[in-house]
């Protein structure tokens, strides 16, 4: 996908792609393709090139950045459902350790899990599954994982369109 998209790039300009594709509705295609890529349990889908792309063309990168945020969000909530519901076929060493580390967390360092959680989603280039799963194991209450996971992501992918925005014009100037 990634070679694809690179040869595409060398043929069209991301205007012309987020013209073709819709410019007026990137904001909603990138949330549907980013709920798409947040079930990376299912689809690994690189929805970040579009993000990348759409901040090329000039879209806003704060819209493109909630936008795609909360597609993600909505596609890592199966992850933290497949394993809160799955969790009796987790083998119990596991789910024990996991549920002790949470439960340590919260207890001693209460606010070291949501900050651990923005810090990863808003600058790790990784899928949230782990983290998602392991909230699901241990039944951490997904009304308090969601809003800190959609805060991180929101920021990484306005990060990324930011990389769109300013990247490209500094690609083109070196060629």
């Amino acid at each position: 996908m990634l070679a694809a998209w690179s040869l595409l790039l060398y043929f069209l300009s991301p205007e012309e792609i987020a013209t073709s594709l819709g410019a007026e509705n990137a904001y909603l295609l990138l949330a549907i393709l980013a709920c798409i890529g947040g079930t990376s349990l299912f689809f690994p889908f690189p929805y970040y090139l579009f993000t990348i792309t759409f901040g090329a063309a000039g879209l806003n990168p704060l819209l493109l950045g909630l936008a795609a945020g909360t597609g993600t969000l909505l596609g890592d909530t199966t992850s933290y459902y497949i394993a809160l519901r799955g969790r009796a076929y987790v083998p119990e060493r596991i789910t024990t350790r996991v549920i002790r580390i949470i439960e340590w967390s919260e207890s001693k360092h209460p606010a070291l899990l949501p900050l651990f959680a923005l810090l990863y989603t808003s600058l790790m280039p990784l899928p949230e599954d782990i983290l998602m799963m392991a909230a699901g194991v241990a039944k951490y209450p997904f009304s308090r994982l969601a809003p800190v996971v959609w805060c991180g992501k929101i920021i990484f992918n306005t990060i990324l369109a930011l990389a769109g925005w300013y990247g490209w014009s500094f690609i083109l100037n070196l060629v």
